[in-house]
């Protein structure tokens, strides 16, 4: 089954699907995801707020962004942050 681009995960480098429609992120992303991020999100879900919903998802992507795991390696082997990237 073909599934649309649109349901992969919004996280730069992440490329991997989406558990429904309605998940901010994939599984993976979502467990690297401090508490308080998934907690904004759960909670703008409960409160039936689409508008909260999407500006926790956005702040939790961009989070995710900056600290992607080959961001960090990089910052600790003192190599430039961009030579790591997923393409």
């Amino acid at each position: 089954m073909m599934r649309n681009a649109a349901h992969i995960c919004p996280v730069p480098g992440c490329g991997n699907h989406l558990p429904s429609r309605k998940s901010a992120v994939c599984r993976r992303c979502w467990g690297l995801l401090p508490f308080d991020k998934r907690q904004a999100i759960q909670t703008a879900k409960d409160d039936q707020a689409p508008h909260k919903v999407a500006a926790a998802s956005i702040d939790a992507t961009r989070w995710l962004t900056e600290h992607a795991p080959w961001r960090q390696a990089a910052r600790m082997t003192g190599e430039r942050e961009d030579l790591g990237a997923p393409p």
